[in-house]
């Protein structure tokens, strides 16, 4: 254990570092899922691919909201995806989050 990251030797003493430390793409807001693809797309000609993700309880006025930032910002690639919005899926808010009643 003598090349532990000090990072992590700093915090972990700290139940919740993991959370701080390492955000799932539930944990983002959805602009900023949106400003980390513009940091991208702004870089390239080509169309860069995002996915935001929402909770089960997002309006269409969230995902009105998403698709007009996204074309203010001109980018070529988005996608949005509601959790819970199919019966089966590969992830979800569930598996990420243990106390939360499923």
């Amino acid at each position: 254990f003598e090349d532990i990251h000090p990072l992590y030797l700093k915090l972990k003493d700290n139940k919740n570092y993991e959370k701080k430390i390492f955000e799932t793409a539930f944990d983002i807001n959805p602009s900023h899922h949106l400003l980390i693809q513009y940091a991208f797309q702004k870089h390239t000609e080509n169309a860069v691919s995002k996915t935001v993700n929402l909770t089960e309880n997002s309006s269409v006025d969230d995902v009105k909201e998403i698709f007009k930032m996204a074309l203010e910002l001109n980018l070529k690639g988005i996608t949005i995806y509601r959790d819970k919005s199919k019966p089966k899926q590969t992830l979800n808010f569930c598996n990420l989050n243990p106390d939360r009643e499923c």
